[in-house]
């Protein structure tokens, strides 16, 4: 299992359970991570899909935003919005928001940064 806090140390705000985006230690599933796909809760209305470093809104009708080297840029060429690096997630302004304490797929990182942090 995979946890996310917003302090080291402090009870997780959401956790990853194999394809599962779980609301704190497990008790509400908020999204199902499928390779490519971020579906809502745990039915099948598909919210983010995935292409190599791009994470498209839906089914891929627009570009949310880029996640290259750990850095998440707004859309295609937007601003950095926020980093990920060392288990540490920081926003815009390099101030730590997050942390997740084992590695993580490039849709593991866009579901939390999107439902999680709502960063895009």
């Amino acid at each position: 299992m995979i946890r996310i806090y917003r302090e080291a140390g402090e009870a997780p705000i959401a956790t990853i359970d194999g394809m599962r985006l779980l609301k704190g230690d497990g008790d509400t599933q908020i999204a199902s991570i499928d390779n490519d796909k971020v579906y809502g809760g745990s039915g099948r209305i598909q919210l983010l899909y995935i292409a190599g470093d791009r994470v498209f809104k839906g089914m891929g009708s627009m570009q949310l935003a880029r996640i290259d080297r750990g850095e998440v840029y707004a859309g295609t060429s937007g601003p950095q919005l926020a980093a990920f690096a060392e288990g540490q997630i920081t926003d815009d302004s390099g101030t730590v928001i997050g942390h997740i304490d084992h590695p993580v797929t490039v849709a593991e990182l866009a579901a939390v940064l999107h439902l999680v942090f709502a960063i895009f």
